[in-house]
């Protein structure tokens, strides 16, 4: 099967890449002739624009949340056979695009969160809590004057959950934007950071002491970003900081998540094709780093036409399973 046939993963299908449990070495670069029908998988959704985002569920199945054709927070359960469950919508009338799920330690629920106009002045961080036949327990916004949206959501170990996103005051000035709120989502602190660039955060770890290593997205021309991790204490203040390199352009996602080994992998998109375009755009970037943001390998998936990564999961076996388009 050709890299340029694989449209259907802007739909939510999948791409699995074997990483072989881990480890100190990246995995293959799979090219055109290696990909075969076992890695990939129509979903058949009809009514969704977009897959955004996938988690994993107890029963061996997982979760995808996308943008539904009602330009709402669209929520599908499959089984582990890729067969539909159910699927169910959030949000309000106006424009509602959802950038992450995930599935919450302690019950069988989900969280979503993502942007929305729909509710108040603006655009503003939205949440939504599901159970888990998909039915909203509760949803909350937070922002402030202009432009806010979450990217990424994690529960932490308190109970409550930690939002990574962005705020945008004014015109097209872009700040970092972190909420910790408590199991029920009430704000129990919040924190901006900005600079002479501007700056948007998109993942958060909890290491074993609290304290949260996050990715952040520093603009440095006028389409390409770079990549940087920092390290807040519980309550929010900045205990160090580590530039990771170039990236893709304003438009791509980051996502990081702790590795079976107690390393950090980040997947986003490099800023480089394999025909050696630097638009800004490229192909599929994994990296891993040690928690002390140190740079352990990394390596690209695609071809010589572009490809955007969306997401990531890593499986048991330590395989990863990345989401995107091309």
């Amino acid at each position: 099967m050709k890299t340029e046939s694989l449209l259907f993963l802007l739909i939510g299908c999948y791409l699995l890449v074997n990483c072989g449990g881990g480890g100190n070495t990246p995995p293959p670069n799979p090219n055109e002739d290696s990909y075969s029908d076992e890695h990939f998988q129509f979903l058949g959704l009809e009514n969704w624009s977009e897959g955004v985002s996938i988690a994993k569920t107890n029963d061996e199945g997982f979760v995808m949340a996308g943008i539904n054709n009602r330009n709402n927070f669209g929520l599908s359960k499959f089984d582990e056979n890729c067969n539909t469950i159910w699927d169910a919508s959030y949000g309000g009338s106006g424009n509602d695009f959802v950038k992450e799920v995930i599935s919450l330690n302690d019950s069988n629920d989900f969280l979503l969160v993502g942007g929305s106009r729909s509710f108040g002045g603006g655009n503003n961080v939205y949440i939504v809590k599901t159970t888990s036949s998909g039915n909203e327990v509760w949803s909350k916004t937070f922002g402030r004057e202009g432009t806010d949206a979450g990217n990424d959501i994690i529960q932490t170990e308190d109970g409550g959950f930690l939002i990574t996103g962005y705020s945008g005051p004014s015109g097209f000035e872009i700040h970092a934007y972190i909420i910790k709120i408590d199991e029920q989502g009430r704000e129990e602190w919040s924190k901006t950071f900005s600079g002479d660039t501007n700056t948007e955060a998109w993942n958060a770890v909890e290491m074993n002491d609290g304290s949260f290593i996050i990715t952040i997205a520093r603009t440095k021309a006028v389409v390409l970003k770079n990549l940087e991790l920092i390290k807040l204490d519980a309550k929010g203040k900045i205990l160090w900081s580590k530039e990771l390199g170039p990236i893709g352009s304003s438009i791509v996602p980051i996502m990081m998540k702790k590795s079976l080994d107690n390393n950090l992998v980040i997947f986003t998109t490099s800023n480089e094709t394999a025909g050696g375009d630097l638009s800004g755009l490229g192909n599929f970037l994994l990296m891993k780093v040690d928690v002390e943001g140190n740079k352990i390998w990394e390596s690209t998936y695609g071809g010589e036409n572009v490809e955007i990564g969306n997401s990531m999961v890593e499986l048991s076996n330590g395989d990863i399973m990345m989401i995107g388009l091309t």
